[in-house]
């Protein structure tokens, strides 16, 4: 299902139905996404179906957000605890080292290929510090140089060398974004300071990937 704007312009779709369940869905507007709910429910009139409307999208996404703000209860007359009740409920599903979790092949290419985000991530957050981070992952290493606004690999250690370890499945979820810093340098024997721990923070900045049903395998 795809939402036209008069011009024909496309902006928005939903795929992936499995009765009140839409596994992949994106709007740029509200008038995009109402569209895209109310063909969802016309193809459960008739049915059985619950009257809940179920969707895959990530908690902090746009649409979620035009949810929240538009969608409304018409009538709450039966609701006894106002808090506890709802116009739109979010789940999260979680499972320890499992699901989309991944392994590093080679933690330098990895890290090579993430640089420009690093870089990015690092002059975005105007910090200025200087010094060497050395991260130790499993048996494998890869060393941060940064002065400034400069961030750039190097495989020379320092002198002075912060040196962070991890194990490979900390380190995976904190550099996609599953886990937070101060969860992610307790998988080692780490005694770090508070400027290092804000320097990693802002490199590997907590928010979740997101893995679209169509590119699912």
């Amino acid at each position: 299902m795809v939402a036209l704007a008069p011009n024909r312009e496309i902006h928005g779709y939903l795929s992936f139905i499995e009765g009140t369940m839409g596994h992949e869905m994106a709007a740029d507007n509200w008038e995009a996404m109402r569209a895209l709910l109310h063909y969802h429910a016309h193809l459960l009139e008739g049915t059985d179906a619950t009257e809940t409307l179920r969707y895959r999208l990530p908690l902090d996404s746009f649409m979620v957000q035009l949810m929240i703000e538009q969608l409304e209860v018409p009538d709450t007359s039966h609701w006894r605890h106002p808090a506890d009740e709802w116009a739109l409920k979010s789940e999260e599903y979680y499972h320890r080292d499992a699901g989309w979790m991944a392994r590093f092949v080679h933690l330098p290419a990895f890290m090579q290929a993430m640089l420009p985000e690093l870089q990015a991530r690092w002059q975005k957050g105007l910090a200025r510090w200087m010094g060497v981070l050395r991260l130790v992952v499993g048996e494998e290493v890869a060393t941060l140089h940064i002065a400034g606004t400069d961030l750039r690999l190097d495989d020379v250690p320092g002198d002075t060398a912060f040196t962070v370890q991890f194990t490979p499945q900390a380190f995976t979820q904190l550099a996609f974004g599953y886990r937070a810093v101060d969860w992610a340098v307790r998988s080692g024997q780490n005694d770090l300071s508070a400027d290092v721990l804000a320097v990693l923070a802002v490199l590997f900045p907590q928010g979740h990937a997101w893995i679209a049903r169509s590119d699912w395998f």
